[in-house]
């Protein structure tokens, strides 16, 4: 494995290690002391830009249809669920679905429940469904032959399908397994179509075999093919699965790599689940990415460890690349090209003229995850979005409704170029008490202080833009030069200011308290997590307690809900029963960062809040949160640390760190 460099040869790639908040003064001496010594141990040097230009690729910029002046959008319906479709038969429709709609959005696949969850969410004005009257791939070849020029041959041999997957939109060919071809090429629709690559043989022809290392296989790959590939994207998904992402990468001829993985991966009983890739993977995997244009979207995701994102995600972004998870992502091609209504722009309502500013404690509330456009399309619609059920609030049990509390939900600004019909639902069903703000990092999962300065400068002008397009004026990032962001955001000259704060970090690992940065609101989150009434009481209960430290006028914390553990129903419960005690006021982010900036609150805040620190923690637990801070930071799994700690009653150090314990996304 080769390690990332660092050099210190630029005062500017210093500015992009050191973390802001390391250098607010008014921390105290006991704090500054404590993350000096931080500081010491883990800064090193970016890495030094590149004199070339970064280029402005289109991954993903091209792929929004323009909005439709009809008062009626159709599309096409195939439910596949009760067609027992193979392994092999998957892949060939994946393939097929990315043909069909990689101009515009005509296929909806119903593969799953959950496809026909959101077609029930679509299948109304402005939009109408109408089903296909295929029953067989067969039928549906026929109907969408004018799609298909031709069949791309792979089998089982390791990475074929992988390989073959980018050859789909290069030849407008669909994926063919070997098992099945003979039957496929009965079929009328293709009775005369070409095998345009049969991968087979070319492994045949290399002397490919079951035991040919995978590197071997992707280097020779990427010297044939990568040139015809789409040269705005790559991909990180296991050849095994047939759907899914893949259609998306099919479609736009993107060049797919396996899902790498940097550590060794352990389960709870510290049983070893996954090994570290051997160094021949590793060099291969680096080789892709140092090789290839800058600015570069990468699709999937890599190996699903929370520690191994930071070796993965630094390496992509000091190679110019931003990752968006999507690697469950369904029917991608067909969001990414559905046209919108003409009269619809993404607006969000914004309510801070109705908010006076008082001697109270402000908190708000920011759903984690929106980075993770799987998560957008899924977990987030039906376990949170469409809550139901019942929520305690202060006066018994009430009905849970979305809307009822005001919440921040993170959503990555490239799904306007991904799945803009996605997001169109979202923002189109959103309450005035729903607001939206970017997922961490920006348009994508990146490490800021691992890009060189040219890549960090039109990331975060892509970032501005996209923000624009969806209205959002919050930014998540984690860490990085935050004072070059807000420059980027707010200096264009063409446009208004986009930027009306930052809240930083992940899971509640950074200073809960507010700061100014070029005259912008900074802060950081504590970490919130809460299944059920019993932990929204704990929540509640350590909220109480922190409010007793608050010093005279309005005071601010933010909360990150860590989403795979916080029902809406018990985040409404904490809302309600802490706006109850009259003391508290729950708004969303964008109102939060206006009060802030209306206050001049930061300085005072922060002295209270380090006070309060030493009396309830001492010292010692200073030096431990600032330690954990800083090794998540450095990549260092939560798990590992807390197999050395107190596996008892948890301490208030382990409830500051409590949501980093499932890694994104």
């Amino acid at each position: 494995m080769k390690a990332l460099k660092y050099t210190d040869s630029t005062s500017y790639t210093m500015k992009y290690e050191t973390n802001p908040s390391h250098g607010v003064p008014v921390r105290g001496v006991i704090l500054a002391f404590t993350a000096s010594i931080i500081i010491i141990i883990s800064m090193g040097m970016g890495p030094v830009s590149s004199p070339s230009s970064v280029p402005r690729n289109d991954t993903m910029h091209g792929g929004r249809m323009a909005p439709s002046d009809d008062p009626v959008i159709n599309f096409t319906v195939v439910d596949v669920r009760s067609w027992g479709l193979s392994n092999e038969q998957q892949y060939l429709l994946a393939s097929l679905e990315g043909l069909i709609n990689h101009d515009e959005g005509q296929l909806f696949i119903v593969w799953t429940s959950q496809d026909n969850r959101w077609l029930q969410s679509l299948n109304n004005t402005p939009y109408n469904a109408s089903y296909s009257p295929a029953t067989n791939l067969s039928q549906l070849l026929a109907i969408y032959d004018d799609h298909v020029d031709g069949i791309i041959i792979f089998d089982d041999l390791p990475e074929s399908a992988n390989i073959a997957t980018p050859l789909v939109g290069i030849n407008n060919s669909i994926m063919v397994h070997e098992s099945i071809a003979s039957s496929v090429l009965g079929y009328p629709a293709l009775a005369d179509e070409p095998v345009m690559v049969n991968l087979t043989a070319e492994y045949t022809a290399q002397g490919f075999t079951s035991e040919t290392h995978r590197a071997d296989i992707y280097h020779w790959a990427f010297d044939r093919y990568f040139t015809a590939c789409n040269q705005s994207a790559l991909a990180l998904f296991d050849s095994e699965h047939p759907r899914h992402i893949r259609s998306q990468l099919a479609g736009n001829a993107i060049f797919t790599m396996w899902r790498p993985l940097y550590v060794d991966v352990y389960d709870d009983d510290d049983v070893l689940i996954a090994s570290e890739d051997d160094d021949k993977s590793q060099d291969c995997f680096e080789h892709v990415i140092e090789n290839t244009p800058q600015n570069m979207i990468v699709y999937g995701y890599m190996y699903p460890a929370g520690s191994n994102e930071h070796p993965v995600v630094s390496r992509l972004s000091a190679n110019g690349k931003y990752l968006v998870p999507s690697d469950w992502f369904q029917n991608m091609p067909f969001y990414q090209n559905l046209p919108l209504p003409d009269s619809f722009e993404f607006q969000q309502e914004y309510n801070i003229t109705d908010i006076d500013l008082e001697d109270k404690i402000y908190i708000t509330g920011i759903y984690s995850d929106g980075d993770n456009v799987q998560f957008v399309q899924g977990y987030m619609k039906d376990q949170l979005w469409d809550c139901s059920g019942d929520v305690d609030g202060p006066n018994g049990t009430i009905p849970c409704t979305r809307g009822m509390v005001p919440t921040t939900w993170e959503m990555s600004p490239s799904i306007v170029r991904l799945a803009p019909a996605l997001a169109y639902h979202y923002y189109a069903n959103a309450t005035s008490n729903d607001h939206f703000v970017t997922g961490v990092g920006g348009k994508g999962y990146t490490k800021a202080k691992y890009m060189t300065r040219d890549f960090f400068q039109v990331f975060w002008e892509d970032t501005r833009d996209l923000m624009r397009e969806m209205d959002m004026r919050v930014i998540r990032p984690w860490s990085g030069d935050f004072k070059k962001m807000i420059d980027i955001m707010n200096n264009d000259p063409a446009a208004p200011s986009q930027a009306d704060g930052l809240i930083d970090g992940y899971g509640g690992s950074n200073d809960p308290f507010p700061r100014i940065i070029s005259g912008v609101p900074v802060m950081g989150m504590l970490g919130f997590s809460a299944g059920n009434s019993a932990e929204a009481r704990d929540e509640l209960e350590d909220m109480l307690a922190l409010a007793k430290s608050k010093p005279a006028g309005p005071a601010f914390y933010a909360y990150h809900l860590h989403c795979w553990s916080t029902s809406y129903n018990a985040w409404a419960s904490f809302v309600l029963n802490l706006t109850a005690t009259g003391m508290f006021e729950v708004v969303t982010a964008q109102d939060f960062v206006h009060l802030i900036s209306m206050s001049g609150v930061a300085r005072k805040q922060a002295i209270a809040h380090v006070l309060a620190q030493v009396i309830s923690w001492g010292i010692p637990g200073l030096v431990i949160v600032a330690a954990v801070g800083s090794l998540r930071a450095r990549g260092t799994s939560p798990r590992r640390l807390q197999a050395n700690s107190n596996h008892g009653k948890r301490t208030p150090i382990e409830r500051f760190q409590k949501s980093q314990q499932v890694g994104e996304p």
